[in-house]
């Protein structure tokens, strides 16, 4: 299964439509009123927050694959992956839900843990192409919730992923930050189902890659790495003199 993901991964930024090239779009890290949005376009080639395969510049850095279930219904999988990107050595992160039920809907992909971290916002079709997101904001408001309310914690790509409107798979939604490091978290990814056309409210909450510090490492680590060169040091020395 994670060799499988690993290629997937691999392959979705691969597989975009060549076009106008659009950009990462910085979401506030700051409360806004009312909270800001980045809205996407029917049209590729003005779409803000369209980026075409010939613009990618990711390299794969970890995947995993996870099972969605409403209730006790698998409706679908998930895949979630980590890339960094070659120009500005950042990391990316990747989603893309991919729906087998032919009556499910999902209308926001939530991803949390970016308190502290800038996020900027972007989407690929990927391969089969996928759904674009309406919009993307800092929020945790669904579909059908109200007005927007600010979160530094959560982005929020606002989308329409339903087998029966013959739109089965989202595109790979990306969000850049300048985390310097990554880790799998729980309830790191919420699906949403905001009952657009009469069906219950429902959602899946899982695992999934979040953004995080690099760890300080103690003085004692600090200690055996310099013991460790120490040694290595006085190896080649011997080396030399023999």
């Amino acid at each position: 299964m994670k060799l499988k993901s690993l290629l997937i991964a691999a392959a979705l930024i691969l597989a975009a439509e060549a076009s106008s090239a659009g950009t990462y779009v910085q979401l506030p890290t700051t409360p806004q009123v009312p909270v800001g949005i980045v809205l996407s376009s029917n049209n590729q080639a003005s779409d803000q927050l369209f980026i075409p395969q010939s613009s990618l510049t990711l390299t794969l850095l970890d995947s995993m694959t996870t099972p969605v279930f409403f209730g006790a219904t698998q409706v679908g999988s998930f895949l979630d992956a980590v890339y960094r990107d070659t120009t500005d050595g950042l990391l990316v992160f990747g989603g893309r839900l991919m729906i087998t039920q032919f009556q499910t809907e999902v209308n926001d992909v939530f991803r949390s843990g970016f308190t502290s971290f800038s996020a900027a916002a972007a989407w690929t079709p990927g391969s089969p192409a996928g759904r674009k997101p309406t919009f993307v904001a800092r929020t945790a408001t669904g579909l059908k919730q109200g007005a927007l309310v600010f979160s530094p914690d959560v982005v929020d790509f606002r989308t329409d992923i339903n087998p029966s409107e013959l739109n089965p798979n989202s595109g790979l939604y990306l969000i850049k930050t300048d985390a310097d490091a990554y880790m799998v978290a729980d309830n790191a990814i919420r699906l949403r189902q905001g009952g657009e056309e009469g069906q219950p409210v429902t959602q899946a909450i899982f695992a999934g890659f979040v953004p995080t510090t690099a760890p300080v490492p103690e003085p004692g680590t600090w200690a055996l790495m310099l013991a460790g060169l120490g040694i290595v040091a006085a190896i080649g020395r011997k080396r030399l003199r023999g």
